[in-house]
Formats: structure tokens, sequence, C-alpha cells
């Protein structure tokens, strides 16, 4: 898709916006990025899209009755309502993403790198030791934002249930 003789670059000289094909679609940190943003935004939208369906919509309704843009319905009732659903999303993302070294490898060409490429390279020159250590500080940067993430959701909704919050 990507490539010299992809669809991207063949479109683009059948309508002729380019005379010669595009390079740096493939084997480039673009392809990287497009490559990731296919394959995990089912896992980031899903739990948004279920977090957004227990919303009730009366609540959505008795805002904008009252007054509330739709900025400021987003940022004051649908964002506090739905966080959980975009922090699943954020996570489930994240540690995909930070395990995942197959398309970075295949998209990025040999000078692309990430950190599971990383440890995957000190495992083949069987420095072990190295792996275990950026391994676990991977580890607790993940266990962290989970910390950080459930105390931001538990803040957010009591504060959803706290009446006397201005």
């Amino acid at each position: 898709m990507l490539g010299r003789t992809g669809i991207i670059n063949t479109l683009l000289q059948d309508v002729g916006l380019i005379s010669a094909p595009i390079d740096w679609l493939l084997f480039s940190d673009f392809a990287v990025i497009v490559g990731l943003v296919a394959s995990y935004l089912p896992f980031a939208t899903f739990p948004l899209i279920l977090a957004m369906q227990r919303v009730d919509p009366i609540v959505l309704a008795a805002a904008r009755d009252l007054g509330a843009g739709f900025w400021t319905v987003l940022r004051t009732v649908l964002l506090p309502f739905t966080l959980s659903g975009v922090f699943a999303g954020f996570l489930f993302v994240f540690v995909m993403v930070a395990g995942s070294s197959t398309e970075v490898q295949m998209l990025g060409g040999a000078g692309a790198s990430v950190i599971s490429v990383m440890i995957n390279d000190v495992m083949r020159v069987a420095n072990y030791p190295l792996a275990f250590a950026i391994s676990t500080i991977v580890l607790v940067i993940i266990f962290g934002l989970v910390l950080i993430g459930n105390w931001t959701v538990w803040r957010a909704c009591s504060r959803i249930g706290n009446n006397d919050d201005p």
C-alpha cells in the first residue's frame, strides 16, 4: 500500500499529482505511524464507544437546555463520564505498542527502533541482565501509568457524585 508500486503511489500518479513514486512513504517514521494507527485504532475506540454508550442522553440534553455549548458539554459532562473509557483505550494501545516490534521493523526499515526492538536486539546478543533491566523499567512505567490513571478516574468519578463541588 505504501510501497513504490502501492495503491497510494499508483493513485497519485494516475491523478497526475506526482510524476515519480514517493519514496518516503515506506521505511519511514510516517509508515510506522500509519501502520500502528491502523493496527491499534480499534483497541482505542472500542472502550471509548462503550463508555460513551453508558452516558445517559438525558444528561447531555439537560446540559444543552441549561445553555451549555458543545465544548462546555464535552469538557464538563461527556469527558468526566467517559474518562474511564479514554484511559482504558490509552492503556490498551500503550501496552500493545510498547511490546510491538513487527510493525516498526517492517514499516520503518533497519534504522527504526523502539523499546521492544531494543530489548530484542539486546536479547539477540545474549545480554540478559540488560534486557531484564530494560524490561523492568518498561513494566514499572506501565504500572505507574496504571496507578496514575486509576487515581485520575477515581477522582473524576468521585467529583461527578459530589454535589458540593462547584
